[in-house]
């Protein structure tokens, strides 16, 4: 499986930034140092690596503002295209605005990209300008309306069905399905359910919250890839860095999981590591890092 991966180390953000060059502009015929600005240095960066660890995708956001981030020097590698590697991207880069705080997402697409971004829930708003000889068209989303993404809606029907029928502690908790957009799934529930002594959430419901999440994201992945199996959590460990006395929500990202279900196909368990983010209104409050094993079914 793909993932995402931040750029750190000298020789990562090297590969990172040769990737960008030989993208976007060696077949422009601009030397190397052209592919990077004075914004790179305040921005936040991500890259996707193949099993080799070579880099095949990077992308670039920067927050402009408290109200706007802006997404620039999205490339593919042609070679790995047509495997949702954009979107995985995006979806990375999405979650940084989204952290951030911004009010809206905008970028100068390619043309020939409009119709992949208008996919990714971007709309055209401008002409956009030409640079360097290519002709761009200016796209923007609204951050906010990445809460009102449910994709599959009978399944994630049928998935709120299966925890309340199987795990009956969901529907005492009051977890709901929020968002999912394919690449992020959102859980929340009521504080009021899940309080302590202190007027805060129970230490107990994090943890559960954060599993059920987890397990939830796996659960869809499987119906997504027409797979069957039986979801187990293998090993779980959460770090709470404050209390909970807002609203709670808790996300996990497809980008952010190590493993595969393709296991599952030659009738061999299946292990998925996935960190689940907690939090209190809109700050962060546990991180939730678990690893949940498929088994086959009849096995």
């Amino acid at each position: 499986m793909f993932h995402v991966h931040i750029p750190e180390t000298e020789q990562e953000l090297e590969d990172y930034y040769h990737l960008r060059w030989s993208l976007l502009r060696a077949p422009l015929q601009r030397p190397r140092g052209s592919e990077k600005d004075i914004y790179d240095e305040h921005s936040e960066h991500r890259m996707i690596l193949n099993n080799a660890g070579t880099p095949i995708a990077c992308g670039r956001i920067y927050t402009a503002g408290a109200d706007e981030s802006q997404i620039h020097y999205m490339a593919v590698d042609p070679n790995h295209r047509k495997q949702g590697l954009g979107s995985l991207l995006i979806s990375a880069l999405e979650d940084e605005a989204y952290k951030a705080g911004s009010e809206r997402i905008v970028m100068n697409a390619r043309v020939e990209a409009v119709p992949f971004y208008e996919k990714c829930g971007f709309s055209l708003v401008g002409s956009g300008q030409i640079s360097e000889g290519v002709r761009h068209r200016q796209m923007i989303k609204e951050v906010n309306a990445m809460d009102k993404i449910l994709r599959h809606p009978d399944w994630c029907a049928e998935l709120q069905q299966e925890w309340a029928s199987k795990i009956p502690i969901s529907q005492h908790m009051g977890i709901n399905i929020r968002q999912y957009s394919g690449w992020r799934f959102e859980t929340a529930a009521p504080l009021n359910a899940n309080v302590n002594v202190h007027d805060t959430m129970f230490a107990g419901s994090i943890y559960s919250q954060a599993t059920l999440t987890g397990w939830g994201l796996v659960w869809l992945m499987l119906k997504e890839q027409g797979l069957l199996g039986n979801i187990v959590l293998s090993k779980g460990c959460i770090n709470y860095k404050r209390p909970i006395n807002l609203e709670p929500f808790a996300v996990a990202h497809k980008y952010r999981m190590k493993g595969s279900l393709l296991e599952l196909l030659e009738g061999r368990n299946a292990k998925l590591d996935i960190d689940v983010d907690v939090y209190s209104g809109p700050k962060l409050a546990a991180v939730f890092s678990a690893t949940f094993v498929v088994i086959p079914v009849g096995v």
